[in-house]
């Protein structure tokens, strides 16, 4: 427990948490620093309250990463979950979000991306702030910098490769990410 009533350790890294606090309709997720005041707050998730609906949840939240000051999530929603009951076909559907906190900071972005599947063959994120992801068809590589621009936190996709890519052999150090695809070995700035 953070401190707070109905608190829990999610994740942590050296100084950095992420906690949950369970509600009613829904959870809400914080990250700070170990010992300060100060918290940023990543996304809610109504998964847990929404279990027995018939419908399920409008917001899940996961797929937590740390490294140094950096955390983030994925936060997604369900902008209308009984559409289609009667047969409607212009449904908005899922919306993914790539949540990006800097606990330092105290700041937080959210970019929209579109993932095909919910799950991703790999993802990556370093302390300098980069964030790189490989979708589960493992044919298309992402990523973004974090950038502090006008006061606020962006962290624009990019399109890095096109064509199959080993999982296992992607690396990401500061923001420069090395990956292998069946030409040879490639690598690009984040």
């Amino acid at each position: 427990m953070i401190g707070l009533a109905g608190s829990r350790v999610i994740a942590e890294r050296a100084t950095t948490v992420v906690y949950r606090v369970r509600r009613h309709a829904y959870d809400t997720y914080w990250a700070c620093r170990r010992g300060r005041v100060r918290r940023v707050l990543m996304g809610r998730d109504d998964s847990y309250a929404m279990r027995y609906e018939l419908y399920g949840p409008t917001e899940a939240f996961g797929k937590i990463r740390i490294a140094g000051d950096w955390v983030t999530a994925i936060h997604e929603e369900d902008n209308s979950p009984e559409c289609g009951k009667y047969g409607e076909a212009e449904c908005e559907g899922r919306s993914t979000t790539l949540v990006m906190v800097n606990v330092a900071l105290t700041l937080r972005a959210e970019e929209h991306v579109y993932f095909a599947t919910a799950e991703t063959a790999r993802w990556l994120l370093s302390p300098a702030g980069a964030v790189a992801w490989l979708e589960e068809s493992e044919s298309e590589l992402h990523g973004c910098a974090a950038a502090v621009v006008e006061g606020r936190l962006r962290c624009p996709e990019l399109t890095l490769w096109s064509g199959h890519v080993d999982p296992t052999s992607m690396h990401l150090v500061g923001s420069t990410l090395a990956w292998s695809a069946a030409d040879g070995n490639h690598s690009a700035t984040v």
